[in-house]
């Protein structure tokens, strides 16, 4: 449930970090390690996470606002229920993805 805002973290080993119900405002995650991180029910805006790792990430119920996933690794990342507004996952790695509408996206699984 915490609130950050302003922050660059790019780069750096957050693996498994819980920001569930957390406010997130203008972030930078860049190329930072966040494999199965939890974003559950949290709301995301204008944040970056270009060529991060996001394996199996939780994106559960979560409102996502302006938020860039360009080159991002979300292999088996669930975004259940999630709400994404001028969001986009097409440029991210997508294998065993579950969308916000509930289906699977293996459209990068070798």
């Amino acid at each position: 449930g915490c609130v950050l805002s302003g922050h660059d973290f790019s780069r750096m080993k957050l693996t498994g970090i819980d920001l569930k119900n957390a406010e997130l405002t203008s972030l930078v995650f860049d190329e930072a390690e966040m494999d199965l991180s939890i974003f559950e029910d949290s709301v995301l805006s204008g944040v970056t996470f270009a060529g991060s790792s996001l394996r199996g990430a939780n994106f559960v119920g979560a409102r996502l606002v302006d938020v860039s996933f360009d080159g991002a690794n979300l292999r088996g990342a669930v975004f259940e229920g999630a709400v994404l507004e001028r969001t986009n996952l097409d440029s991210a790695l997508l294998c065993n993805t579950q969308t916000p509408d509930d289906l699977m996206d293996n459209s990068d699984c070798d």
